[in-house]
């Protein structure tokens, strides 16, 4: 019996640290990225969405949403459905690299980098996360459009 619990032990041991590891490289990831890329908040107008299209009708409202925000953030003043928004955002990005932009929706969604459509998945869907969008960007000042309906 004192053997099974050392053979197991070790094992256990051995995929804590690489978890840690993992975890540290994480951090250390979001650290250079943040690095990299200066960014402040989302400028979003939220719409009534008016049928299965995505067809926006009247404005709701206006409010921000941060750089980088999830899925449960995405409400306005209690509508979590039949809305949908187009938020603007102006990045700093520090040095020419590939940027990743990674989107998920509930129903479409649809992303301009500097006036380019990158992500067009404009339909009527359950929650599906897109494939990474990679985008060539030279050092600078870059200009994000957001398109989401629900």
């Amino acid at each position: 019996m004192r053997y099974m619990r050392k053979s197991v032990f070790v094992p256990g041991l051995v995929v804590l640290i690489i978890g840690a590891c993992l975890l540290g490289y994480g951090f250390k990831y979001a650290g250079d990225l943040d690095a990299l890329i200066k960014a402040s908040e989302w400028n979003v107008t939220w719409y009534r969405v008016i049928d299965s299209y995505g067809t926006w009708g009247d404005v709701i409202g206006r409010s921000t949403l941060p750089a980088r925000f999830g899925r449960t953030t995405i409400v306005y003043d209690d509508v979590s459905e039949e809305f949908g928004f187009k938020a603007t955002m102006t990045i700093e990005l520090l040095r020419d690299d590939t940027v990743v932009f990674q989107t998920g929706s509930d129903d479409g969604i649809m992303l301009y980098v500097d006036g380019e459509l990158v992500v067009n998945s404009w339909v009527l869907r359950g929650y599906t996360l897109n494939s990474p969008v990679h985008i060539p960007l030279k050092a600078g000042t870059h200009v994000l459009e957001l398109w989401y309906y629900e």
